[in-house]
């Protein structure tokens, strides 16, 4: 019920849209925010002589779009920062990745500000590396090579999300505005699939459930600009 509530407040947000002025322009960004996959949710998964997982992590990434009559097209794409959690037994490293096609639309532009509602599809990954932590000798590796291995779980994905921006050190009128921006973008990433994990040589069976879904604050840092007509 969650996740429908929020997809009917975005796909609702723009109708009181009819009457904007009409802009068009573009933007160019870098996105930098905290991580929210909740990797804790493995740890029940995992046994007792593996190192618990924790969410820390950061998100980073970069996108553009264009806007015309106030419609906007674009994409993004970005990565879950590496973090390895390690003890005497093993080591085990995160890390993901994302990218998406986007469409919205400006219901507010007015000196310098920017706001807008977006809605983007594409897919996520996820990736854990789980690797033995002890010396190894020769015959023994070569009997069994697989002292590491790297688990993948893939979705598509649905963005649902609002952005903000402010332009400065550039020029600003009634008639248009650019220049360096800096703003912010929240939202919820909705992940269809949690279960078709992979290894590194084909699928996983009977792999526990995860969803990738979450919520997300990022900090956007560009630059570009938009007119009135």
């Amino acid at each position: 019920m969650k996740k429908i509530g929020f997809l009917l407040i975005m796909i609702g947000l723009p109708l009181f849209l009819i009457g904007q002025t009409r802009t068009g322009g573009g933007m160019g960004y870098f996105m930098v925010g905290p991580g929210m996959m909740q990797w804790d949710e493995l740890n029940t998964e995992f046994p007792a002589e593996y190192p618990e997982l924790e969410n820390t992590s950061i998100e980073f990434g970069g996108g553009g779009f264009f806007a015309v009559s106030n419609f906007i097209i674009g994409g993004e794409g970005g990565g879950l920062s590496e973090r390895t959690f390690d003890n005497q037994n093993y080591n085990v490293t995160t890390s993901g990745g994302f990218g998406m096609f986007q469409l919205g639309y400006m219901v507010f532009n007015r000196k310098n500000f920017t706001l807008y509602p977006l809605v983007g599809y594409g897919g996520k990954d996820i990736f854990l590396k789980i690797t033995e932590d002890r010396d190894i000798d020769w015959n023994e590796l070569v009997a069994n090579p697989r002292q590491s291995t790297e688990l993948q779980l893939s979705s598509s994905l649905l963005d649902l999300g609002i952005g903000f921006n402010y332009f400065a050190l550039g020029g600003g009128s009634e008639k248009g505005y650019g220049g360096f921006s800096i703003g912010l973008r929240a939202g919820y990433q909705m992940a269809f699939e949690d279960n078709d994990w992979k290894y590194d040589n084909g699928d996983v069976y009977e792999a526990p459930d995860f969803d990738m879904s979450h919520f997300y604050v990022r900090l956007t840092i560009g630059g570009g600009g938009f007119g009135k007509y």
